[in-house]
């Protein structure tokens, strides 16, 4: 049985760390495709739709947001479904999938909080030493692969 518990927890860490990977990954394709930052496909978007480039910005962020939380869900939803297999096979209690969902969960609350309080000595600190960090975009991607993860959505002001 303990084989068996290492086995599925595991898995259930790989989907986790998968998922976040399967964000990051869509999120840099969205501004590659359009060929350079965020900033200038909302630029561009604004421009050919005749539209406030902020109302475009707001609407991307509003749409990033969204499709990472319908992401974030399907994933809790699918590690639920897998664990309910585990307590079906007598590998875990309901208990112990309650408590191990509850965990990652918390897990995942506590990374999302340091990626906060990280974001924000940065912010800080290139405020402090006088880095816009909005032109910084198209360099700060090269060193990424390409990907557009540059300094955030709006960069970091």
């Amino acid at each position: 049985m303990r084989l068996n518990k290492k086995l599925l927890i595991f898995p259930a860490v790989a989907i986790g760390l998968i998922a976040s990977g399967a964000i990051a990954w869509k999120t840099g394709i969205a501004s590659a495709s359009f060929g350079g930052s965020k900033d200038e496909m909302a630029k561009n978007l604004a421009a050919k739709l005749d539209i406030d480039q902020n109302k475009v910005e707001n609407a991307l962020g509003d749409i990033q947001t969204e499709r990472q939380a319908e992401m974030k869900q399907k994933m809790k939803d699918s590690r639920a479904e897998e664990l309910t297999k585990a307590v079906a096979d007598g590998v875990l209690t309901e208990d112990q999938k309650n408590q191990l969902l509850e965990k990652q969960s918390q897990h995942q609350a506590e990374q999302s909080a340091l990626r906060d309080k990280h974001r924000a000595e940065m912010e800080q600190w290139l405020k402090d030493n006088n880095i816009d960090s909005t032109k910084l975009d198209d360099y700060m991607t090269k060193g990424s692969g390409g990907q557009g993860r540059g300094m955030g959505h709006k960069g970091m002001n």
